[in-house]
């Protein structure tokens, strides 16, 4: 049995017919089990993978490879902190090379953690915001209306302001006697100046 532990960044293992492989996968790291292959070198015959885990210590075929018909096989098997330990064996006449990957987990939790409060923020923000907004905007509208009902008025007044007369001093009698007086006094003395022009 070979053990080991696995590290972020590409996996790379062979599997030999008797042998099994034991994968620690710690808790911040997700394991993802891509490709199952034979060497060019493979003999005639079929050979199966078997997987195991610490939480199901059952031996489960993943795939049989044969050099006639399926010299390789897409596994696509991830493999998460929470199966534990993992063992992989192979049975038959050929070595299975095993190629995949493994990711940090812990810290792309941790940002969903932290986009996921920012995103319970921004929504309380965004309510408090449009109440803002409402709120200014009734203003905005009642100080409008105000605005609108005093063009109204000044339009009112002026259409109901009434309408200017113009007045004609009539004469009064005072002003009758005064003028015929005038004109008396006119006549008088023209004929004043006529007679001594004779």
């Amino acid at each position: 049995m070979v053990q080991k532990a696995l590290e972020v960044g590409f996996f790379g293992e062979s599997v030999v017919p008797g042998h099994s492989l034991t994968l620690d996968i710690p808790e911040e790291y997700m394991f993802q089990l891509k490709c199952a292959a034979l060497d060019h070198k493979a003999k005639n015959g079929p050979t199966t993978l078997y997987i195991s885990t610490e939480r199901n210590p059952t031996k489960i075929p993943i795939c049989t490879l044969n050099v006639n018909k399926h010299a390789q096989w897409n596994v696509d098997q991830v493999i998460s902190p929470m199966d534990g330990e993992i063992t992989l064996t192979a049975r038959g006449a050929n070595a299975i090379h095993l190629t995949g990957f493994v990711e940090a987990e812990e810290e792309e939790h941790e940002e969903d953690h932290e986009d996921y409060d920012s995103s319970d923020d921004e929504g309380e923000t965004i309510v408090e915001i449009n109440h803002d907004i409402d709120s200014e905007e009734q203003e905005e509208e009642e100080q409008e209306e105000i605005e609108d009902t005093g063009r109204f008025e000044v339009i009112e007044e002026i259409f109901n302001a009434p309408e200017k007369t113009e007045v004609v001093e009539q004469p009064s009698a005072e002003n009758n006697e005064e003028n015929h007086s005038t004109d008396n006094e006119l006549k008088g003395n023209e004929a004043t100046e006529e007679g001594n022009k004779d």
